[in-house]
């Protein structure tokens, strides 16, 4: 095995890595994750402290 078929292997490689990682971020089940991720900025900390401590005290 020479340096070209190595080097061709690893692009390969690489570009089914790529399309791995790129179906996984498009799929459906990722979805409201990332919504959930992209919202965190705007999420205000006492009123998730707040809502936390209401379901708590509701589960008992």
């Amino acid at each position: 095995m020479d340096i070209n078929e190595m080097r061709s292997l690893i692009t390969v490689f690489g570009l089914l890595c790529f399309l791995a990682i790129v179906f996984w971020a498009y799929s459906k089940k990722r979805g409201k994750d990332f919504s959930e991720a992209a919202n965190l900025p705007f999420n205000d900390p006492e009123e998730e402290a707040a809502r936390a401590r209401e379901d708590l005290l509701r589960r008992w």
